[in-house]
């Protein structure tokens, strides 16, 4: 059943793939291991990958693959599948060193190759573990020179196929919403986020040199990026009204960032045209769409607009990351980045992208979605990160203002997002605290913070299993900002009815128990033990907690 004989065309496509299926899991995990992984299991070690039963294994794999790949067509499920299998054996060093000298590995080549139709009939997904599949072979080959040419081909594959996308588009009139050209553009969008994908993944050979690995990661993700600008940027106006191919190029830019922010890609990788890129379709697409208003919870659902917010979310996410590792990399290393570097300019237009192209969409329905919601928190998260990174142009006045907003919904949020947020909060906090003069729009978002964050945890607003990040987080911004904490107390306690006895509670919980001006884990365990307590006296003495809610009426009029 496994070899491409009689039986195995005899199959029924859904029996041929729970074998694909099975093959994608047993063969890699258990049975095509080198020798001397698999010590101790007999039966185990007579399939290993360096054995003769194991070649043999490895090449029916291959050809059960190939065989439901090229010669089934209208089965996308087992198209997919056989995609899957492929790429699961690429990925292994030990299986993607066999792969070029099976006979039906050179099939699915020339079944690539340009000008070729013999995978016209895969389906988009499909397309994208098989590129993954043969960009992951491609560190296998003997040799870097080897290694160079073949992905180097690969390469030219794909951006012969955009031509021909682009060359359908403007044969005639219209000929963009054409369901082949539609069809063309999200499969080319599919094999770039194979192509993305495979970065991280590339099953080198020992033949080939550590530099000339970095040499061809960066080859790969210069090209992903220009693939990424020309899909994203180039297409994306002309399917303005077409959701699903709109998100499919969305995901190549995110796909693309998340390349970009792999560990051992940084120093391969220039940011800043990804980040214009990335900048540019989210200008584009909040042209084309417009921010999303209350009421819209059913319009994301139903044309796709959670996964394309999903998209720029995660792209601006991974760059962020990307950039921030990069510049304190730089920093540790002793190479300040200027102020007009390159980093730095990558960064201030992520950050100006992000605050006035992406925040515009979340609205509080918006962020009802649970995916959405939690991985806004994640990108907003790495944004703030990205702010505070050595040479990081400071938060806009905007986006200081947004943030905070932000960070208050997710603090009431349920218990992962609100942990999130949280942790987000305590950075920031940490991140003015080590500042002898912080930027002004900071300053003024910790001062909010304390006051917003302290009625929350007086109100029960914050969930119960996010009490310890938020007591961290209360206490970096009291370190950050003593002088606005000094001010927010005697604000709350001059409307008392017993304003000494407030007093004597608040020093308690930033003097008592030892607490100091720090954030060591010791101080933070026994700011948290006070905050405990001085909540406890809050909530059992009503009039106590009226202030707070006065204090928080007069905040929100304000």
């Amino acid at each position: 059943a496994v070899s491409g004989g009689a039986f195995a065309e005899a199959l029924s496509p859904r029996l041929a793939e729970a074998l694909l299926w099975a093959l994608e899991r047993l063969a890699p995990t258990y049975l095509l291991r080198p020798t001397d992984e698999v010590l101790g299991c007999q039966v185990v070690s007579l399939w290993a990958a360096d054995t003769a039963a194991g070649g043999v294994l490895l090449a029916r794999c291959v050809e059960s693959a190939a065989l439901r790949l090229l010669c089934w067509a209208g089965e996308s499920p087992l198209a997919l599948q056989a995609a899957r299998l492929l790429r699961t054996l690429a990925r292994q060093p030990y299986c993607a060193a066999g792969l070029q000298q099976q006979p039906a590995w050179s099939r699915v080549l020339g079944a690539h190759a340009p000008g070729s139709r013999a995978l016209a009939h895969v389906p988009p997904k499909a397309q994208r573990a098989l590129v993954e599949a043969l960009a992951c072979a491609g560190g296998a080959m003997p040799g870097a020179v080897a290694a160079a040419g073949y992905l180097h081909e690969l390469c030219a594959v794909l951006s012969g196929r955009f031509d021909e996308v682009r060359a359908a588009m403007t044969g005639t009139r219209g000929a963009a919403m054409l369901p082949a050209v539609q069809t063309l553009v999200v499969s080319l969008s599919q094999s770039a986020r194979g192509l993305s994908r495979a970065v991280g993944r590339l099953a080198w050979s020992a033949d080939v040199p550590s530099e000339a690995r970095i040499d061809l990661q960066r080859t790969l993700l210069g090209f992903s990026a220009h693939l990424a600008a020309e899909l994203a940027v180039g297409l994306l106006p002309a399917y303005a009204s077409t959701p699903p191919v709109v998100t499919a190029l969305l995901r190549v830019l995110a796909d693309c960032a998340r390349a970009h922010a792999l560990e051992g890609a940084l120093s391969a990788a220039p940011l800043g045209a990804l980040c214009s890129t990335c900048h540019t379709s989210a200008s584009l697409y909040m042209r084309n769409y417009g921010p999303a208003t209350q009421g819209t919870r059913q319009t994301l659902e139903e044309e796709a607009r959670c996964a394309q917010l999903l998209a720029l979310l995660r792209a601006h996410e991974h760059l962020a990351v990307a950039l921030f590792d990069a510049m304190t990399a730089a920093a540790e290393a002793g190479v300040l980045p200027p102020a007009g570097g390159e980093d730095a300019c990558a960064a201030a237009t992520l950050l100006e992208g992000f605050g006035g192209s992406v925040l515009p969409f979340l609205s509080a329905d918006a962020l009802a979605l649970p995916k959405l919601c939690a991985c806004f928190f994640d990108a907003l998260s790495a944004v703030l990160a990205l702010a505070r990174a050595p040479g990081a142009p400071p938060l806009s006045e905007e986006l200081a203002r947004a943030a905070r907003h932000s960070l208050r919904h997710g603090a009431r949020h349920r218990a992962e997002v609100s942990r999130v947020a949280l942790e987000a909060v305590y950075a920031l906090g940490a991140h003015a605290a080590q500042q002898e003069h912080a930027p002004e729009p900071v300053c003024a978002l910790v001062a909010a913070l304390q006051h917003e964050l302290l009625l929350d945890l007086a109100g029960s607003q914050i969930h119960p299993d996010s009490a310890d990040v938020a007591g961290n987080a209360l206490l970096a911004l009291v370190v950050a900002r003593p002088d606005a904490w000094a001010a927010l107390v005697e604000g709350i306690a001059a409307g008392a009815a017993e304003p000494e006895a407030l007093r004597q509670l608040f020093a308690q919980l930033t003097s008592a128990n030892g607490v100091r001006g720090s954030l060591d884990r010791p101080n933070r365990a026994r700011f948290r033990a006070n905050l405990a307590l001085f909540l406890a006296a809050v909530r059992q003495r009503p009039h106590l907690a009226a202030i707070l809610r006065t204090a928080e009426q007069g905040a929100a009029g304000a």
